[in-house]
């Protein structure tokens, strides 16, 4: 989902893709498909991001569930979408790759080094010598300031992450220098976790033209292109000059288009038909994250826990234009037995706007998170408020499936403190125009995906459509924390920024949380080596070996 189109700062559009990376992810990659800044944790299937078991030069093939995408190039108008990242990542590489665990440096792939000025106003980027795109063209810097121009000049999603570019230069064949034109503390992080650091051959990219390179697509990662049938099927083969490509152990990696429904899907896997797919748990239903749970012939990898749901309250308008209306919904909201009732074991409460895994978490963990909590639940004290108010009914809508399951469970359990609200579903279009207008009372929405929480600010910012009808009407203090994260690279800093904006946003309660849980990796046992340390299961170097 792409929120606003309005021109806006490079640090507000960060915020606002938030919201579209996490929603695309969370429903397409729990139904049907694949699962922060700094790192997520784990890789699936046999512990490391590769295996070496089994023959490498015997036939390899992994067959992947959950493709339904209709083009290839990451600067593409309209078709890419957020859970289509990992499964081109092989095709792509990146310049650099997530951290290995959270909080750990950024890992060289076709870049082997970076450094910011002091003012975070540049950065520098070193390329690998001698590297080439699959068409045999110069992997360089001139290629690399090509991708950037192009992604700051064309309508795109990725246009988003390069707005406030003030320069891309080619220092050399070798090295990049990108100025902004304020500090930006986000742009490697940018780089490694989201499309907007796919670069494509531009040589291949003008043979084709704009309107088929995203079915003949060229990059400079580990794999190429086999064949690709728009919606239906992504083939890959290795690409024997990419630098690692030692580590490489599949002959072929394929992805295909499979029931939406999860409960097909796993019987997909089950049957042998895939040999993986992911599943969220703040999505997908519990009985089916129970039966792989209980199938020993499957391996069920959990990514990190940094996927939430939460409450977007219209603090724009009546009814939660008042304080006191939104004290009382989160009063009344029983997060625990939420988690406990609609997927036990699988989601969590959540008492800040993240997962538990979610880097710069406050209050020393989740229990410190929940004893932190302004507003505990208490429903004699809801009840209260809503006398005082005189009543409180609203309109409440959601994204269907298990979101509506919620909704609907929620706005039954507030009858008990006298809040009466509407549940609805609504998607596409008319869930974009909700928030673009603001017609809206209360959502039920999503985030997450990554284990960075500055990726996911859309609803805390200005110049987003989302912050402009919560946090923005009630003059807090909470846009500005949000620019301070984007200006600092500070461990303890950025710790210490974000206790307090997680205080702020809990005490206004123009986002109330939820509920939260991880992507898990459902493989077959011979599958291994699945990589969940960025957005999504990569298979890059996974091994197929029985």
């Amino acid at each position: 989902m792409h929120i606003d189109r309005k021109p806006r700062s490079r640090r507000t559009r960060l915020a606002s893709f938030g919201l579209m990376l996490g929603v695309a992810a969370t429903l397409a990659l729990s139904a049907c498909s694949s699962s922060g800044s700094s790192g997520g944790s784990g890789s699936a299937s046999g512990g490391g991001t590769s295996s070496g078991g089994g023959n490498s030069n015997a036939t390899q093939t992994a067959t992947i569930g959950g493709w339904n995408f209709n083009t290839l190039d990451p600067g593409a108008t309209v078709g890419f979408l957020g859970p289509e990242l990992p499964m081109v990542q092989p095709l792509y590489g990146s310049l650099f790759d997530p951290p290995a665990t959270q909080g750990g440096a950024y890992i060289p792939d076709l870049a082997s080094s970076y450094s910011y000025a002091k003012d975070l106003k540049s950065v520098t980027i070193t390329l690998r010598k001698g590297e080439t795109f699959q068409d045999g063209t110069p992997f360089n810097a001139a290629a690399i300031v090509w991708n950037i121009n192009r992604y700051a000049g064309a309508v795109s999603p990725n246009k988003q992450w390069y707005a406030d570019i003030a320069s891309a230069t080619a220092v050399g064949d070798d090295t990049v220098k990108v100025s902004f034109t304020h500090p930006d503390a986000t742009f490697i992080s940018m780089l490694a976790y989201t499309s907007g650091g796919l670069m494509s051959s531009p040589t291949a990219f003008k043979a084709a033209g704009a309107t088929k390179y995203g079915l003949h697509a060229v990059g400079a990662g580990p794999f190429q292109l086999s064949s690709f049938t728009p919606g239906q099927t992504l083939a890959l083969v290795p690409f024997p000059k990419y630098w690692n490509a030692s580590k490489v152990k599949l002959t072929s990696l394929k992805y295909i288009n499979t029931p939406v429904d999860a409960s097909v899907s796993y019987q997909d896997l089950v049957s042998g038909s895939i040999d993986a797919l992911s599943l969220g748990a703040t999505s997908a239903p519990a009985n089916v994250l129970e039966q792989a749970k209980g199938n020993s012939s499957i391996n069920m990898t959990p990514g990190p826990d940094t996927t939430y749901l939460f409450m977007a309250l219209n603090s724009a308008s009546k009814p939660f234009n008042n304080p006191v209306a939104r004290q009382a919904v989160a009063y009344c909201t029983d997060r625990n037995a939420v988690a406990t009732a609609i997927s036990p074991g699988f989601l969590k409460p959540a008492f800040i706007a993240g997962g538990s895994s979610t880097q710069y978490y406050p209050f020393g963990g989740s229990a410190g998170a929940a004893s932190a909590y302004p507003y505990p639940y208490n429903a004699a004290k809801a009840k209260a408020l809503v006398q005082q108010l005189g009543g409180l009914n609203f309109k409440f809508i959601n994204f269907g499936g298990l979101y509506d399951t919620i909704s609907n469970a929620l706005a039954q359990s507030w009858k008990a403190c006298g809040i009466n609200a509407q549940v609805s579903t609504v998607t596409g279009p008319a869930l974009e125009q909700a928030f673009e207008t603001g017609g809206f009372d209360m959502a039920f929405t999503v985030e997450g995906g990554l284990s960075s929480p500055i990726f996911y600010r859309s609803f805390q910012q200005q110049g987003t459509p989302q912050g402009l009808y919560t946090t923005v009407p009630l003059h807090s203090d909470i846009p500005s924390l949000v620019s301070q994260v984007y200006q600092t690279t500070n461990a303890s800093q950025l710790q210490s920024l974000f206790t307090s904006l997680y205080t702020d946003i809990n005490k206004e309660a123009a986002t109330i949380p939820v509920v939260s849980g991880p992507n898990y990796a459902l493989s077959s046992k011979c599958v291994t080596g699945i990589n969940l340390n960025g957005f999504g299961a990569n298979f890059a170097f996974a091994s197929k070996t029985c």
